[in-house]
């Protein structure tokens, strides 16, 4: 009877333990925003990015003025624009501020706010003059019997040989410095990138999440289970020797059950990410944009399940060492009565 009473607890025990454990694993990689900015580094998104910046955001509509460049000329000025280290720093700032709306009572979208005044700098001034040189200079000079119309409005596809390129690049640099000068000095991503069905799903996240990872609740998680370990261990055993077997096999199944958790996260969760539609970003981001951002959560989820089994692995231990000494304690006991 004992024994059948020793159940529930120990039952309490391992699903509390199975539950602090994600919650630790939450608090220590998922929510961690430099997590996401280091992922996204060691798979060279942010230097591709500076060097390319066209390959993740489609800048045809608002760059129209330099359609009648090349496209490597294009990709070139553009990244000229883009101040160096500017986009991590935008990735951190953005994850920071999702983070913090998770632990928030305020209404979706969650505000990601982005700092474009580094921006602005490098459109005005002698930045902006320094580009516009750039771009006048790739310009070609007109071949022999080609015409050419100069309305300064936009870059010609070339200029008349001998023609004073200075008066160009002074048209180029002020519409940069007026384009610089119309830009806000932060815009807000999230409304851009959380709408509808997406808001709507991570306030649903948010519900669970929040009561999950507080610190107040972790603690409380690891009291009660540490309370029902005890006492199943105490209800199953009538030694102290047999309750520690009872409580290493407690931790034996928590430890069993994270691994298992652990293994289909690892296998199951990231495959439906990478393969999945829910993580595709807007225009004029490109797909490839989005594919770096389904590859980091993906390791995101693959980095928990791995931080989830050595928590296993370190309950299970633990578990083992606790029934070893019970066992032995219990082998010594009955070679003496022997």
């Amino acid at each position: 009877m004992r024994k059948l009473l020793a159940l529930p607890f120990g039952l309490i025990l391992a699903a509390l333990l199975l539950a602090a454990g994600a919650a630790v694993v939450l608090r220590s990689s998922a929510l961690e925003p430099g997590f996401y900015t280091a992922a996204l580094r060691a798979r060279g998104v942010f230097a591709a990015a500076e060097s390319d910046p066209q390959k993740y955001v489609d800048l045809s509509g608002a760059l129209a003025q330099l359609d009648a460049l090349p496209a490597g000329t294009q990709r070139a000025v553009v990244a000229a624009a883009l101040p160096p280290g500017w986009l991590e720093q935008a990735v951190e700032a953005g994850v920071a501020a999702l983070t913090g709306w998770l632990a928030s009572d305020e209404s979706p979208p969650p505000p990601l706010p982005i700092d474009l005044r580094p921006i602005k700098d490098r459109l005005q001034g002698p930045p902006g003059q320094a580009i516009a040189r750039d771009m006048v200079a790739a310009v070609p000079d007109c071949a022999p019997g080609q015409s050419v119309s100069i309305t300064f409005d936009r870059l010609p596809e070339c200029l008349p040989v001998g023609f004073d390129r200075g008066l160009v690049i002074d048209q180029v640099a002020a519409a940069l410095n007026t384009a610089g000068g119309a830009l806000p000095d932060m815009a807000d991503a999230g409304r851009f990138l959380i709408r509808g069905d997406a808001a709507a799903t991570l306030v649903q996240v948010r519900q669970w999440l929040r009561p999950a990872t507080s610190a107040t609740a972790l603690a409380g998680v690891i009291a009660v289970a540490a309370g029902a370990g005890l006492i199943g261990a105490w209800l199953g055993g009538r030694t102290r020797k047999a309750r520690l077997m009872w409580l290493g096999g407690w931790l034996l199944l928590a430890a069993i059950l994270a691994a298992a958790l652990a293994a289909v996260a690892l296998v199951g969760g990231s495959r439906s990410i990478l393969l999945g539609e829910a993580l595709i970003l807007p225009a004029p981001l490109t797909p490839l944009a989005s594919d770096a951002v389904r590859s980091v959560a993906a390791q995101a989820v693959q980095q928990v399940a791995i931080r989830l089994m050595l928590l296993a692995a370190g309950t299970l231990l633990a578990g083992a060492v606790l029934v070893i000494a019970g066992i032995s304690s219990r082998a010594e006991r009955n070679y003496r009565r022997a």
